[in-house]
């Protein structure tokens, strides 16, 4: 996986992880990802990757405890192409993943938290577009 592929690649592993963290992984979850996609795709085509390992994960039915660090590990590949807006689009659709089947839990809130705290040590000040 190549620096800037890598990112998006860890964003499936997030969203696999966030949307797993209650238990299940519900019908609108996979939807509002899936439409995330759908529409960013248009301008990035590295977000097929996200889909792609969200797909994988949830067919071997991980646990999420055990991916939230290999994401991590990933975006430090990744790091000289975490631009503050990336950082922010990462975030967000993590958000807005949670939030798609009724209100966040608090097992979503946990690991979103944890991971703008982790998010913050990650960056680079010098970044690619």
């Amino acid at each position: 996986m190549v620096g800037k592929q890598s990112i998006y690649y860890a964003l499936g592993i997030l969203a696999y992880a966030v949307a797993k963290s209650d238990g299940e992984i519900q019908f609108e979850e996979r939807e509002k990802l899936a439409e995330i996609i759908a529409r960013e795709l248009e301008h990035n085509l590295d977000f097929q990757y996200a889909e792609i390992i969200f797909e994988l994960l949830e067919k071997e039915n991980r646990q999420y405890e055990n991916v939230y660090n290999w994401a991590i590990q990933e975006l430090k590949k990744g790091r000289h192409f975490l631009s503050p807006e990336i950082k922010a689009q990462l975030v967000g659709v993590l958000k807005d993943i949670a939030r798609a089947f009724g209100s966040m839990t608090l097992e979503e809130s946990n690991i979103i938290d944890r991971f703008e705290k982790d998010l913050e040590s990650i960056g680079s000040d010098h970044y690619f577009k």
